[in-house]
């Protein structure tokens, strides 16, 4: 199964750095309603911008978009422990 990206109208949007040792962690997700597929990344981000960790995941079999989110959040919560984030 390929997956291909949806075109979304250009957001102006600015990203925002954390303070001095923080970890900025953003997350996201897709949902594709027929085929029940969901993919979700995290980007984990340090005071000057820098990517200090990424993840993507595949699911299998989702309810809806609403899961998705849930599901997004939630790896987002184990990849920041499996970092070590506090």
């Amino acid at each position: 199964m390929l997956l291909y990206p949806v075109p979304r109208p250009m957001v102006k949007g600015i990203w925002r750095p954390p303070n001095h040792g923080i970890i900025k962690l953003n997350f996201d997700a897709s949902f594709i309603k027929e085929e029940r597929v969901a993919t979700t990344a995290v980007l984990a981000r340090n005071a000057i911008g820098e990517i200090v960790g990424a993840e993507n995941y595949l699911f299998k079999d989702v309810a809806d978009a609403f899961v998705t989110e849930a599901r997004a959040c939630e790896r987002t919560l184990i990849f920041a422990s499996t970092m070590c984030f506090r």
